[in-house]
């Protein structure tokens, strides 16, 4: 069987799996069915000279921003 063919064979043995709700605990090895975003809502304005603002780990940065400073223990 050539390359073309076993991977056609492939694509037609198989169909997608439906998607399913889990808590968090019990979704280790599973893979998401749709995008998940990381921090939260952008920033609603930039920054200003002068000023600071929380943001989640992984949440987008202001824009205007010039440093990062971590606040989680290392």
């Amino acid at each position: 069987m050539h390359w073309a063919e076993a991977r056609q064979a492939a694509r037609d043995a198989v169909k997608p799996l439906e998607a399913v709700e889990l808590p968090l605990a019990d979704a280790l090895g599973m893979a998401l069915a749709s995008p998940v975003p990381a921090g939260g809502a952008p920033h609603p304005s930039p920054l200003t000279p002068g000023t600071a603002v929380e943001i989640a780990t992984g949440a987008p940065v202001p824009p205007g921003t010039r440093a990062v400073l971590p606040a989680l223990p290392c």
